[in-house]
């Protein structure tokens, strides 16, 4: 896929430092950010602007990732949005394994032991794969 303006991407964390950390990160990659602190903006935002990558977190204020995914897949764009989970929870978890073979997200990332670059090697191969 090419993009004639720079790729989209929205960070959803409710961790506020991280999610700053998060928005630099990819502003300084060349990416237009959207960033929200809780599901609820999030799917607002998604219904909005359309971004063409999600990074997730699953544990939020007000309405969490799980349940963000269940909503956001209910609309035929949003059903093949492009999402990678950034959390701070066990893959070993079997809410998780449930949300991962429901949702489909391209990539299940643990927020404490995956580095900045390693995140943004991730999203440059999501928004390539069609």
């Amino acid at each position: 896929m090419e993009y004639t303006t720079s790729p989209s991407v929205m960070v959803t964390e409710d961790n506020q430092s991280l999610n700053a950390v998060l928005v630099t990160k990819m502003n300084s990659e060349g990416f237009t950010v959207y960033h929200t602190f809780n599901g609820k903006e999030a799917l607002e935002i998604v219904y909005d602007k359309k971004p063409d990558l999600i990074l997730l977190d699953l544990f939020m204020p007000i309405y969490d990732g799980y349940n963000f995914l269940k909503s956001l897949r209910q609309d035929v764009w949003e059903k093949n949005a492009r999402i990678i989970i950034l959390t701070n929870t066990s893959l070993a978890d079997d809410k998780v394994i449930e949300l991962i073979e429901q949702e489909k997200p391209l990539s299940f990332l643990v927020e404490t032991s995956t580095k900045l670059q390693d995140l943004v090697s991730h999203v440059n191969e999501a928004l390539v794969t069609v």
